[in-house]
């Protein structure tokens, strides 16, 4: 346990205490001077009325920014020191000023927060560290195609699930928020291109039916006594699932099947969830212990 210790300092400071691993508070308006601060340092082209909305931008993202750190409990002081925070620092605020995105914002305070935390995996901070500076590469409907496809394809193998009502269930809680992605092929190069994906589109569309069936047998309960297999799992999980038409067609009329995500694209998928649903994936977040 990491006890909370007295100290006093004035209204232009940040509070950090010398030990190996500290208890922070950060004020809305501590935060704001810091990142108005590197703003003034940073910025000083900006035409006048750019430079005032970059400003506003900033200030959000700064508020965003104190919600998230003042919800940590404890972490190495020397992360809040070390050069390579403070690249990212500056690296997010850049990002940030250029952009009005309340998601994108949030994406980087999260992104921001966990990179304080994570002072002895050097895996997880690099991976943090390529995903700050990725994410601005990313639309937000790239972002849906990505995770509407890790949950679709991937994710509901780690469940236990024994009928059609808890599959239902699934999709509703997983998979409906990103349903409303537009289908682009460019989409699918660009998140390959901007390393949160790899393409492969060479082995032809899997089976919707045979992707359930392989991992929830049960579902088909009759299987063994139907001489035609495909015929028999595509009837029943025509007649059981939800949304079944859209997916059927998904599959017909897209490749989603064939992306998979990098490490970044984990952790973009993770952030993405959690901003959109309120609660983490947290089979991907055990990935970054």
């Amino acid at each position: 346990m990491i006890k909370k210790s007295n100290q006093k300092s004035g209204n232009n400071s940040i509070n950090i205490q010398e030990s190996q691993n500290v208890i922070i508070g950060l004020s809305y308006t501590e935060s704001k001077e810091l990142f108005s601060d590197l703003f003034e340092k940073n910025f000083p082209a900006f035409q006048k009325i750019a430079q005032e909305e970059a400003r506003k931008n900033v200030e959000k993202l700064s508020k965003v920014f104190v919600d998230k750190v003042n919800e940590l409990k404890s972490f190495s002081d020397s992360e809040m020191k070390s050069p390579d925070f403070h690249y990212n620092l500056y690296k997010s605020i850049e990002i940030g000023a250029r952009n009005s995105s309340d998601d994108l914002h949030q994406f980087l305070a999260n992104l921001l927060a966990k990179r304080i935390g994570c002072d002895k995996n050097d895996t997880k901070r690099i991976i943090l560290n390529e995903s700050i500076s990725t994410i601005e590469k990313v639309s937000t409907n790239q972002l849906k195609l990505l995770t509407f496809s890790y949950l679709f394809f991937t994710y509901f193998r780690i469940f236990e699930i024994k009928n059609w009502n808890e599959f239902n269930e699934y999709i509703e809680e997983f998979i409906e928020p990103f349903m409303d992605y537009e289908y682009s092929y460019i989409d699918l190069q660009h998140l390959n291109y901007s390393n949160c994906s790899t393409f492969e589109s060479g082995f032809g569309k899997p089976s919707l039916s045979q992707i359930i069936k392989n991992r929830f047998p049960e579902l088909y309960p009759d299987l063994k006594s139907r001489k035609d297999e495909q015929a028999y799992v595509d009837e029943v999980t025509r007649t059981n699932m939800k949304h079944q038409d859209k997916f059927f067609g998904m599959l017909n009329s897209t490749q989603l099947y064939a992306i998979s995500p990098t490490s970044v694209g984990f952790m973009l998928i993770s952030q993405y969830f959690e901003i959109i649903k309120g609660e983490k994936l947290t089979h991907i977040e055990k990935l970054f212990e």
